[in-house]
């Protein structure tokens, strides 16, 4: 799982959570860290507001090339338009919310529930707890 946070207190605390959950986790502070990972993941969680570019450019890119299955945004920001761009390609959960529903929404993004397949049309979701 790629983890795309600037802030480094939350990219540590997402860190420490998914792990504690199982999860095998990359993290980065920038949309230019990720993309010289030059590997796969299942999932990418994503700030939406990142130094060097927005989650929803990154996301498209992971995307396009193959190198995310899907997408998370775990974010703060209250821009309308990107929230909304946002939530045509995953599901977008609040910074104010817990980590259960980033779980959920990581679990569902997952194949649980398939949120982003390419191929697929992708479904809009705001997830608002």
């Amino acid at each position: 799982m790629l983890i795309v946070e600037d802030d480094p207190l939350i990219r540590r605390a997402v860190t420490r959570a998914l792990r504690g959950a199982g999860h095998e986790v990359v993290a980065v502070e920038r949309c230019g860290g990720a993309r010289g990972l030059g590997r796969a993941f299942d999932v990418a969680v994503l700030d939406l507001e990142l130094p060097d570019g927005t989650g929803v450019d990154m996301a498209g890119e992971l995307l396009g090339l193959g190198t995310a299955e899907g997408v998370v945004f775990f974010s703060g920001a209250a821009d309308p338009s990107l929230l909304v761009r946002a939530a045509q390609l995953g599901e977008v959960v609040a910074k104010s919310g817990d980590f259960g529903t980033l779980l959920q929404a990581i679990s569902a993004a997952q194949g649980n529930e398939v949120l982003v397949h390419r191929g697929a049309q992708p479904r809009p979701r705001l997830a608002r707890r």
